[in-house]
């Protein structure tokens, strides 16, 4: 069924400029397994190439714009990695962005039972994007036992329908619901099996 998803009454103020640092967002499996001590990372063992030069880009608040496109799409780095999705969005929405994002997707490691470190996410609005890169750079998750502390990225896709194309692509023979991103459309959760028919429909019209 359905799950409404209630909208805050107010946006705090824009955040002021701040600086991301972009990062990849391909990764392979590590083979670290989830223990009872979060402060590693599935993450540090994903690829033995060495990563490309770190870049940097300011994201302001508002247009938020970089290169002409509004970044509205982030990806959270540094998750315990026994959160659950249901806990990452109990994190968000305490701190104030129930409502304010409508894509969030937490990639899992099926074989090991956790997630693998990082989660995507998109914003309705760059401000809101922005507001959230200021508040979670350093956050301490407050549903598991864990010493890590948030950090955050821009992704690589940016944008609602972006996100969307990418990764019925990406996921196209996962079967357990766990690897399924969690779509919101006018704050009521959607099954991605649907998104993913709709999408479908909708291309065979074009």
């Amino acid at each position: 069924a359905n799950q409404p998803i209630g909208l805050p009454p107010g946006l705090p103020a824009p955040s002021q400029r701040l600086t991301l640092e972009l990062t990849p967002t391909i990764a392979v499996l590590g083979t670290e397994h989830c223990g009872s001590d979060d402060s590693g990372s599935i993450e540090e063992g994903f690829s033995k190439l060495p990563p490309p030069a770190a870049k940097t880009a300011p994201l302001d608040s508002p247009p938020g714009l970089f290169a002409d496109v509004p970044i509205t799409s982030l990806m959270i780095r540094n998750l315990p990695n026994r959160h659950t999705a249901a806990q990452l969005i109990t994190e968000l929405h305490d701190l104030g962005f129930e409502g304010a994002y409508n894509f969030l997707y937490l990639p899992t490691d099926w074989r090991r039972g956790c997630n693998v470190g990082y989660a995507f996410i998109n914003f309705k609005e760059a401000e809101a994007a922005a507001r959230f890169a200021k508040i979670f750079a350093g956050h301490t998750f407050k549903q598991t036992n864990s010493r890590k502390v948030g950090a955050v990225a821009q992704a690589r896709i940016q944008g609602f329908e972006a996100n969307i194309e990418h990764f019925i692509a990406a996921l196209q023979t996962a079967s357990d619901k766990k690897e399924w991103p969690i779509v919101f459309r006018d704050d009521v959760q959607v099954p991605w099996q649907q998104v993913v028919e709709e999408h479908t429909a909708a291309s065979k019209e074009e």
